[in-house]
């Protein structure tokens, strides 16, 4: 419904769908690129899950205070998700959650080398190089087409900005490539 809202076009969900439960996941690779498109990021939804997951567990401690979880922060939460699975993740794996921009050049001095260069994403473990140039190109022109919809128009609560909250990636790769070609059925064969 989101990317529908700002990018209009028909909704790619259920054909996404369809596509990942028909597409070989015989090889490696084939499973890792399922994994990937058929990830979706955080919801609030998601975070109650886990805070009953852990609450239910027996290493739970009554005593630890949990922090409250708004929309605002998951939804901050998820567009940073978002932004460490386009950009491979060189970030986040420092910070377990959030990104702090700030504390980057402090972290920067206090980084091993090869801690910092060898990091991926783990949704992007077990993709070849051509296939994730390929997907990211996409993921990447639909940010762009994202920000550019909304680049110089004021939000509000008639028009607020792009929530990622609970996207699917391979949404985000089909309206992408959508978008790019100018044609669903040309997005569905490059699937294909």
């Amino acid at each position: 419904a989101e990317i529908v809202r700002v990018l209009g076009g028909p909704a790619v969900g259920d054909i996404r769908s369809r596509l990942l439960r028909l597409a070989p996941g015989h090889t490696r690779e084939g499973r890792a690129v399922r994994r990937l498109l058929g990830h979706r990021l955080v919801s609030l939804e998601t975070i109650k899950k886990q805070q009953q997951r852990r609450r239910s567990s027996s290493k739970y401690d009554e005593e630890e205070e949990e922090e409250e979880i708004t929309a605002d922060k998951v939804s901050r939460m998820a567009r940073e998700e978002w932004f460490d699975i386009i950009d491979g993740g060189m970030e986040s794996h420092r910070h377990h959650g959030l990104r702090h921009y700030a504390d980057d050049e402090e972290e920067e001095d206090n980084d091993d080398e090869s801690d910092s260069d060898d990091y991926e994403h783990p949704l992007w473990k077990g993709v070849s190089t051509p296939y994730r140039s390929i997907i990211r190109s996409f993921l990447v022109h639909f940010h762009s087409q994202v920000m550019h919809t909304h680049n110089g128009i004021r939000h509000s609560s008639r028009n607020p900005p792009f929530d990622f909250t609970g996207g699917s990636v391979g949404n985000f790769f089909f309206a992408g490539a959508r978008t790019f070609f100018g044609s669903l059925p040309a997005a569905i064969f490059l699937f294909s």
